[in-house]
């Protein structure tokens, strides 16, 4: 491929690179596993966020989301003791109890993100 005068090509297998007519060694690996991307230069390992930043991430955003989850189950209830002592019958309306599975439906759907990115990728 020709791109403003500079040839470009990737030899995988190799791990050479064709620029303007000469070789050059490309030597960065980057190998993903279970606690996260390592990645190697020239055979040796390149300071990386790995494993430590993977925890992290994924304890800090589950329990943002688990704290999110007890709030929904709490209203919930609250919401169930208020229906059972009538106090919506006496407004007339149940607009909190739609703003509350409103709430608790979206809690939901944060969750299908958190777990396709965690859990599927």
């Amino acid at each position: 491929c020709h791109s403003a005068g500079i040839q470009v090509r990737m030899i995988t297998g190799d791990h050479a690179v064709l620029v303007n007519g000469q070789i050059e060694k490309w030597g960065t690996t980057v190998t993903r596993n279970p606690f996260g991307p390592e990645v190697l230069h020239n055979g040796q390992m390149v300071s990386t966020p790995g494993p430590i930043a993977f925890g992290g991430y994924f304890f800090g955003i589950t329990g943002f989301h688990g704290f999110h989850v007890f709030s929904g189950v709490v209203i919930n209830i609250i919401m169930y003791i208020k229906t059972r002592l009538g106090h919506f019958d006496q407004r007339g309306h149940y607009e909190m109890i739609e703003k509350a599975g409103l709430y608790w439906h979206f809690v939901d759907l944060v969750w299908v993100f958190v777990f396709l990115c965690f859990y599927l990728i």
